[in-house]
């Protein structure tokens, strides 16, 4: 009897499984995982301005760009001007 989304045949007699599952699952794009805390009122800002995007997906993307413009050394994390501007 095969297990759950198996595939199994007959071969000489003698049933083996292939192992394979019948359907294919994506692969992971993002695999870290973070838990943070912020100030009240933080979900209620996101929210109206996110638009139509995932709030995760809304979240993902502001972190990921303030990484970027972070890196470029243009503005440090407390917001004085970086060396790259006037």
């Amino acid at each position: 009897m095969p297990i759950d989304g198996q595939i199994t045949n007959k071969n000489c007699g003698t049933d083996f499984s292939s192992g394979i599952r019948r359907h294919v699952t994506k692969p992971k794009i993002y695999d870290e995982a973070m838990h943070i805390r912020l100030p009240a009122g933080t979900k209620a800002r996101i929210e109206a301005v996110r638009g139509k995007l995932r709030q995760a997906d809304f979240i993902r993307q502001a972190l990921l760009d303030e990484l970027d413009r972070l890196e470029k050394g243009r503005v440090d994390p407390i917001g004085k001007k970086g060396k790259n501007e006037a």
